[in-house]
């Protein structure tokens, strides 16, 4: 008899044990100084635990993220602007990701498990490298959106990513050269009509990608 007690309550203790290992994740922010924004959040994922936080609005074209980390059970981001001014007037998404249980540091990992697996509730998303825990928001920045405002944001983004496509197919193309004078490649030296036919064919093939 006694050895049936004594198992009875084994097996509850270890019931026990894994309840408490499991983690219902949760995530709560505020956004400080809506027009340049700082989010300021607690969440009960371990201290170290990487997060990013992504800014966007479509009508803007705009998009800037930072990668935070939580300490004492808190996370602060830095203060997001466009371009150093003041963001657009309108409706803006603001996404709390914890990435892959893969690049977090081993503390969290024995927390959280080595793919996620102790993390439980509405915000964990069941991926095939891990679970994540994904927070996602609205905030109103100013009154109505300035839909003159939304399209030379449009316009400037276009122009400035235009840019980097060109300055990128640049670089790729003499590093390649370099490369190649070092004797780490082998190949002839291009020709300037060979050099732009590749730098055309690299812009067009950047360009159509997806950002």
């Amino acid at each position: 008899m006694r050895g049936i007690v004594r198992g009875g309550v084994l097996v509850t203790l270890l019931l026990c044990s894994q309840i408490a290992a499991a983690l219902e994740a949760t995530v709560k922010i505020n956004i400080e100084t809506p027009q340049r924004p700082v989010v300021n959040g607690a969440t009960n994922l371990p201290d170290g635990t990487e997060l990013m936080i992504t800014l966007s609005r479509k009508a803007s074209n705009y998009s800037a993220e930072d990668k935070v980390e939580v300490a004492g059970g808190r996370f602060r981001s830095q203060k997001f602007s466009q371009k150093g001014s003041d963001l657009n007037p309108g409706r803006y998404s603001v996404e709390v990701l914890m990435p892959f249980p893969g690049v977090q540091s081993a503390g969290v990992r024995s927390v959280i498990g080595e793919r996620g697996e102790e993390l439980t509730g509405p915000l964990v998303k069941h991926e095939e490298l891990g679970n994540l825990v994904r927070y996602v928001s609205t905030f109103q920045v100013g009154e109505a959106a300035d839909a003159k405002a939304d399209q030379t944001a449009r316009a400037q983004e276009k122009k400035d990513h235009e840019k980097w496509v060109r300055d990128s197919c640049d670089w790729i193309l003499d590093t390649t050269e370099t490369l190649r004078r070092e004797g780490k490649l082998t190949g002839e030296e291009l020709t300037p009509d060979e050099r732009q036919a590749k730098f055309d064919n690299c812009v067009k093939e950047v360009s159509g990608k997806k950002r």
